[in-house]
């Protein structure tokens, strides 16, 4: 995911370093889905 996020343009943390994994997958889904037309 980190990968594919940077892949995208991701290059700075998007939230901040107190959350963990779980929550930074689901902020970056969530971005994704977004722009993508949220396609699964």
């Amino acid at each position: 995911v980190a990968e594919q996020a940077r892949a995208l343009g991701f290059r700075k943390p998007l939230v901040p370093g107190s959350l963990n994994d779980d929550d930074l997958v689901i902020s970056v889904a969530s971005c994704l889905s977004q722009e993508a037309g949220d396609n699964g």
